[in-house]
């Protein structure tokens, strides 16, 4: 009988050995898979590696590039007016004292009439020379001209009173007309006078029934600084002696000047004869005023200054039309007795309210506006007096008639006034007004805080007006 099962081991199938053969072949190609993937990642890691480098390189050229501007700013902080340094490398060093890099520097100088600084800080690292990083930053210092009023007395803006822009006084503020910005004062309180309609009263900072009360600005709720009229006084020798065009004493009243966009010259003649007129101030009270020009010589026309800037060592009166930057200062030397200040004889208009055009006024004493003066005055200018303020003398209806009173004075620009300033007079709180402009309006030139009008004065340090990343 045949056993049911042979007695040596079976031979495989054919079957069986093809399936051994397909494992063999997946346990290959997944061996690829795997190693495919592996060294895919070996070189993704790479590749984020590298990549986490070069972010790294990219955070450190900027950093040493961003240094280069702050090195230039804390220069510029104590040294304002030296532009020097551009065009050199200087050589940047970590926590731990090591040179890693370098920024290279060039300046750009504010043009005429600017304040506007241009710093490129292109920053290097050893490490990878190959890769920079380049910054442009516009640096430049607040115009006085920043403030469309700025006094350092107290102050009464009445009812039919406007500003535009920011206003600061080194006093109180009584304020009762309108406003779109702040209002300043450094006082917590002060005493009201009767020139201010009151009756030497308390008052907190800035009071009144004007608008907008949520921006006004005084302590305990904020801390306001004073501004220093030491710092504000310009060393008007120094202008003197910078002057593109110098005028003397005129042996008359004073220097008439006249400007008109039109001609590259301005036109000059000497007061002869003024009208005398009887007006009140709080300084020295009722006196007879010699600003209301009566005759005059026939003019000399006289070249613009390329910098800019007139100075007039005599009482001096200006109008006209303007499309460049200029300066008007007025100041007497010769005489330690006289004080000199400008008259706003008419219009003065810029051609266009772009930034092109600026005037400054500044005066070692007032700035004033005559008797005669036009119903509808516009002046476009950033005024400054020194020692004394921005004024029109009270001159009573009842002597002058008409002329007592105007219509409207508008100011493109601003005011800056030492002491008491007006253009209007009222008897009362509420009565309308008897003498001066019946409206003024005061409007911010945002064209003045970084481009004034040549040798303006400047309150402040350097700050960013503007920056980016050059690629």
């Amino acid at each position: 009988m045949s056993p049911k099962y042979p007695l040596a081991g079976r031979q495989g199938s054919k079957s069986d050995k093809s399936q051994r053969g397909s494992i063999l072949v997946l346990v290959i190609v997944f061996c690829a898979v795997f190693m495919t993937i592996g060294v895919s990642l070996i070189q993704i890691m790479s590749l984020l590696h590298k990549a986490s480098l070069k972010k790294q390189t990219l955070e450190q050229t900027f950093q040493i590039a961003e240094a280069g501007v702050n090195f230039y700013k804390w220069r510029l902080a104590h040294e304002p007016e030296n532009y020097g340094g551009g065009g050199t490398d200087y050589d940047y060093y970590n926590v731990d004292g090591e040179k890693i890099g370098y920024y290279h520097l060039e300046i750009g100088e504010p043009p005429l009439g600017s304040t506007v600084v241009t710093v490129t800080s292109t920053g290097h690292i050893d490490s990878d020379p190959g890769i920079t990083r380049t910054l442009e930053v516009r640096l430049a210092i607040p115009a006085l001209s920043d403030y469309a009023f700025l006094t350092n007395s107290n102050a009464w803006i009445g009812e039919s009173e406007e500003i535009v822009g920011k206003m600061h006084s080194n006093g109180g503020i009584r304020f009762d007309g309108e406003s779109d910005s702040t209002v300043d004062s450094p006082l917590a309180t002060y005493i009201c006078g009767t020139e201010h309609g009151c009756d030497n009263e308390e008052h907190v900072g800035v009071w009144g029934t004007g608008s907008i009360q949520e921006l006004w600005r005084f302590p305990p709720t904020h801390s306001i600084n004073s501004i220093d009229f030491n710092q504000v006084i310009l060393d008007l020798a120094d202008m003197k002696t910078e002057a593109g065009q110098y005028l003397g004493d005129s042996g008359e009243f004073g220097w008439h000047l006249s400007f008109d966009y039109s001609s590259p010259t301005f036109s000059v003649s000497k007061v002869t004869e003024v009208h005398q007129t009887y007006g009140w101030d709080f300084a020295d009270g009722w006196q007879w005023r010699n600003i209301d020009i009566k005759t005059e010589s026939a003019p000399v026309q006289y070249n613009l200054p390329a910098n800019g800037v007139i100075f007039v060592e005599d009482q001096v009166w200006v109008d006209g039309e303007i499309d460049q930057r200029l300066t008007v200062a007025s100041a007497d030397f010769t005489n330690p007795n006289i004080e000199t200040s400008i008259i706003i004889n008419d219009d003065i208009i810029y051609d266009s309210r772009d930034g092109s055009a600026a005037m400054g006024l500044i005066a070692q004493k007032d700035i004033l506006i005559p008797l005669y003066s036009p119903e509808k005055l516009e002046v476009d200018a950033a005024l400054l007096a020194q020692g004394g303020h921005c004024f029109r003398y009270y001159y009573p209806e009842s002597w002058y008639g008409p002329d007592a009173k105007k219509d409207l004075i508008e100011i493109w620009g601003s005011v800056i006034t030492n002491t008491i300033w007006t253009w209007s007079w009222v008897n009362c709180d509420t009565c309308p007004v008897t003498s001066g402009y019946i409206d003024t309006e005061t409007t911010y030139d945002p064209y003045l805080t970084y481009g004034p009008p040549p040798q303006f004065p400047t309150s402040g340090e350097y700050e960013v007006v503007t920056w980016r990343e050059v690629k």
